[in-house]
């Protein structure tokens, strides 16, 4: 029996591994270049230059300057539950004073990242000031990570778990806003570690009082 030839590429055409390789080696330069100089003064050129590749082994892979920042919004900017690896059904039937401190954990060591912490730079110079990018605003994207925990928190309401005179809505923000301002404050590209160690910190004392004030016995 004639074994059939292994299978080639085309003539000039790159390995899969280098495409991928390109790809990341893209999105870190263009958030270099976003956290150094903002979106609007960095170019498609620039990012490519930085890499060593021409514009149009950019287009390989993004469509265009803003697709990159959207990907890296979803990537480094905002972590959603799935990322965490917390499912909301899950989560909904988990009593909050367990699934709390282990969810902000979770969430802060997300943040903790390099490239999170490098886009939160890249987020105080854009996102704040009404997405100069053109792409969604960073209150827009909260708005979205926000949405995720409103389902747990009324199924907590209706167990009896979960304080009532305020609506679960706002027991959300309450919970997620010091959060997302210790990410600004100590966990940003600037950021020493003794800084970040006072991030993690101040995330777990206010979680713990998130609790105490919050949850039913």
């Amino acid at each position: 029996m004639t074994s059939r030839p292994a299978s080639r590429r085309g003539p000039g055409r790159p390995k899969r591994s280098d495409l991928s390789n390109t790809r990341e080696r893209l999105l870190e330069a263009a958030l270099e270049l976003f956290a150094e100089k903002g979106f609007e003064a960095t170019s498609l050129r620039e990012i490519g230059a930085k890499v060593g590749v021409q514009n149009s082994a950019i287009y390989a892979h993004f469509d265009s300057k803003k697709q990159i920042f959207e990907f890296l919004m979803d990537s480094a900017g905002l972590l959603d539950l799935g990322l965490l690896g917390f499912e909301t059904g899950t989560l909904a039937h988990t009593r909050p004073e367990e699934a709390l401190p282990a969810l902000a954990q979770k969430i802060m060591a997300g943040f903790d990242t390099p490239a999170a912490r490098m886009f939160a730079s890249v987020m105080m110079r854009e996102g704040l000031f009404g997405a100069a990018t053109g792409a969604r605003t960073l209150a827009g994207s909260i708005a979205e990570v926000q949405e995720q925990f409103h389902e747990p928190f009324r199924q907590w309401a209706k167990n009896g778990w979960l304080r009532t005179d305020f609506e679960p809505e706002h027991l959300v923000w309450e919970l997620l806003a010091p959060l997302a301002n210790a990410r600004f404050v100590y966990l940003h590209a600037q950021a020493t570690p003794e800084d970040r160690r006072k991030g993690h910190e101040w995330a777990r004392k206010h979680v713990d009082f998130f609790v105490k004030c919050c949850v039913l016995p």
